[in-house]
């Protein structure tokens, strides 16, 4: 990577060294936890992509979930595509990891281009992936995308799990589509998946969202029918007495209130 002579992969080492003078492995390693723990991704995918031209590169020393860590709390989906494209035998587990990285950042695009990956590496997503697409979509209120993705994946013999329709239902909630986040629930409950107490909350908030106060207070009683009953928490509180408010219903907000004193 040459730039008027002047070789771009020089930059500075925190121990003052350079990467084109560090030709033993152990040394680059060293630099290249050095540089993550700074949280200098950019210039320890530099590193890492000189290292790999010169035909020393072992991914396998390497910590991935730690790089693909700092990536999802700097939104850098840029540098873990990077990180993805020199790791040689990508497992499922890697894909994952790398979706992670893009619902993060609410990339739905950047999270069906891993979806196409997985494919092309001739491998099947699993529950988990399928979970973090339509969480992906869920977050940037893509509610048709979503479904697809959910339909996708029944279709592909994959079960989804408590916290697949968990996404389904939260991402209906934000977009205030209460009558398709109900619509969720009732497949989840067709499948004889028990809804937890996040499922429970989102329902109660996309009530909460249209007033459906009454709707809002049903699920509670669902939650507490349950044979092993789901204790409401700070969430659900909030989330009942903000259905209670939009609907005008300030006697009902108190009670509610009373509930956690």
């Amino acid at each position: 990577m040459q730039n008027g002579g002047k070789n771009m992969l020089q930059f500075p080492y925190p121990n003052g060294k350079h990467a084109n003078d560090a030709h033993d492995v152990s040394e680059q390693l060293h630099s290249y936890n050095l540089l993550i723990r700074q949280g200098r991704i950019s210039d320890c995918i530099d590193l890492l992509e000189d290292t790999e031209r010169k035909g020393l590169l072992d991914m396998d020393k390497l910590y991935h979930a730690r790089f693909f860590n700092v990536c999802k709390s700097q939104k850098a989906i840029k540098e873990a595509f990077r990180f993805f494209k020199l790791v040689p035998n990508p497992t499922l587990s890697t894909f994952n990891m790398l979706i992670s990285v893009c619902a993060s950042s609410k990339d739905s695009e950047g999270a069906f281009q891993v979806l196409w990956l997985v494919q092309e590496a001739g491998l099947k997503a699993d529950c988990k992936l399928y979970t973090t697409l339509i969480t992906t979509c869920a977050k940037s209120g893509k509610v048709d995308a979503m479904f697809e993705v959910f339909h996708e994946m029944v279709n592909a013999g994959i079960e989804p799990n408590v916290h697949t329709y968990g996404a389904l239902i939260d991402g209906c909630a934000k977009a205030g589509q209460i009558a398709k986040a109900f619509g969720a629930y009732g497949i989840m409950r067709s499948k004889n998946v028990k809804p937890d107490r996040v499922v429970s909350n989102a329902l109660i908030t996309a009530c909460g969202q249209s007033g459906a106060v009454d709707c809002a207070f049903d699920v509670l009683a669902e939650m507490n029918a349950e044979m092993h009953p789901v204790d409401p928490d700070h969430i659900t509180i909030g989330a009942l007495m903000k259905a209670c408010a939009n609907s005008g219903q300030v006697d009902r907000a108190r009670e509610v209130y009373k509930m956690i004193h």
